[in-house]
């Protein structure tokens, strides 16, 4: 694990957006956890609350529907989830255990329909990991295209050739990245989406010594990693270098005005909400500091150079 001292010491830029931030959900809409943040394409925002296990989605008048609580696939349970991503209309979640067991860590992805709190699958990541407290395992997930991917040659060690689509069936459109809290290392997976089988395509370590939330931004493609507290709030971009491993261009403070909380959650919203060369960037605190969960800053709306 890379260490907190090494990771202050290396080079850091100011927040490359606003410094200013802001407030934007109604005081004690959450009651604390919420853990993840989302765009869908149609430019609804959703949020996972970790405990209890919940899914909530706003509309454009800022009024958020009442929670999904929800559970694995038997019906039972109630996963921690942490992190949230959306593929094709269906919503996908990384959960480091069962809050109605959770002294055992069961790190998974679920997949879920938007309107239902039982799961459609899942993927139980945990005989593949390194082994972590019950409280220390998945916290962050997102999704890269396979276009993306193959276009930059993205590594596959699995194979140890550039990755091949083909070589995984029935795994969709794109791999998942999920990242582990204990080690902030990031780990890429082939998801079979007819059954619950895996493959993991790539270890990516990114200097950070806890995760909490990971961004890809389709649109630009830069994949954003952050964490909380425990690294003062700093965050991390990545792209992919020539060899077709992704590494660190940029490492960030947090906005000067944003304190150093418990942000757990992290989206940017897309392109066509641009004004003026800023587009909103959220952060979801767990603690729910002051009443209020989700503060806004800005990024630009162009490549970061």
């Amino acid at each position: 694990m890379v260490s907190l001292a090494f990771f202050l010491a290396s080079t850091l830029l100011p927040w490359p957006g606003a410094q200013s931030i802001e407030t934007i959900d109604p005081a004690n809409t959450f009651h604390g956890n919420l853990s993840g943040l989302t765009f869908a394409s149609d430019g609804t925002l959703w949020g996972i609350r970790n405990g209890p296990g919940s899914l909530f989605h706003r509309d454009t008048s800022n009024n958020w529907a009442a929670p999904i609580d929800l559970r694995y696939p038997n019906g039972q349970g109630n996963p921690d989830t942490e992190g949230i991503t959306i593929v094709s209309g269906q919503i996908f979640v990384c959960a480091e255990r069962d809050n109605k067991n959770n002294n055992a860590s069961r790190n998974s992805v679920l997949r879920y329909n938007p309107d239902s709190p039982i799961a459609t699958m899942e993927w139980d990541l945990t005989p593949d990991l390194p082994t972590s407290k019950p409280n220390f395992g998945l916290e962050a997930i997102t999704w890269l295209p396979d276009s993306f991917l193959t276009a930059h040659k993205f590594w596959d060690e699995s194979k140890s050739h550039p990755y091949n689509p083909a070589d995984y069936p029935d795994h969709g459109q794109g791999l998942f990245l999920v990242g582990l809290e204990s080690n902030g290392t990031l780990y890429a997976y082939a998801l079979n989406q007819t059954n619950n089988t895996y493959t993991r395509i790539a270890i990516i370590t990114i200097g950070l010594p806890s995760i909490m939330d990971l961004f890809f931004d389709r649109e630009l493609q830069d994949l954003y990693a952050v964490c909380d507290d425990t690294c003062e709030g700093q965050s991390a971009l990545l792209r992919i270098n020539p060899s077709g491993r992704f590494t660190v261009t940029h490492r960030f403070a947090r906005p000067e005005q944003m304190p150093n909380l418990n942000n757990e959650g992290f989206a940017i919203a897309p392109l066509d909400t641009c004004r003026d060369n800023r587009r909103t960037a959220l952060f979801a605190d767990d603690g729910e500091s002051g009443g209020h969960a989700i503060r806004a800053t800005s990024l630009p709306c162009t490549r970061l150079q």
